[in-house]
C-alpha cells in the first residue's frame, strides 16, 4: 500500500508520518497504530520515530541502556531492529538496527515483516 506522506526522515517528522500512516492504513497490528495507542504514565501522545531519531538512539545506545536499567526499564538489545515511520516503497518501510558496530544500520524491509517498535514522544 502506498502511503501519502510518511516521507519525513528527520527528527520531528515522526508525528506527522504516524498520522499519514494511520490515515492510509487500517488495522490494529501496524507499528504506527501500536505507537498511537500507547499510554504510559499519563502520556498518550506517542508516535513512530523517524530514521534520524532512531539513529540518535543508536548513537547513544550505551547511555540509553544504562538509564533504562537505572529506572527499571527493559534494555534495548543490540540486535533489535526497529521500524521507522519512513516508507521506502509501496511494499517496504525503513528499519534501523541498533547495534552500534553494524556498518549498514538502515534497511528497507517488507511491511509484512515482524520487527520491533519503539514509541517516542516530543518534548
Amino acid at each position: 500500500m502506498d502511503i501519502t506522506g510518511a516521507d519525513g526522515g528527520e527528527i520531528g517528522d515522526g508525528a506527522q508520518n504516524t498520522i499519514d500512516i494511520l490515515n492510509s492504513c487500517g488495522g490494529s497490528d501496524i507499528a504506527a497504530k501500536v505507537c498511537d495507542d500507547y499510554v504510559y504514565d499519563g502520556y498518550d501522545d506517542w508516535f513512530l520515530p523517524t530514521v534520524s531519531t532512531l539513529l540518535e538512539f543508536r548513537e547513544h545506545f550505551t547511555t540509553i541502556n544504562n538509564k533504562l536499567l537505572e529506572n527499571g526499564g527493559e534494555v534495548i538489545a543490540d540486535y533489535n531492529q526497529f521500524w521507522s515511520s519512513l516508507e521506502s516503497s509501496s511494499f517496504n518501510a525503513v528499519t534501523v538496527i541498533m547495534n552500534p558496530s553494524e556498518l549498514f544500520p538502515i534497511e528497507s524491509r517488507p511491511k509484512t515483516h515482524s520487527k520491533d517498535v519503539r514509541a517516542v514522544r516530543a518534548f
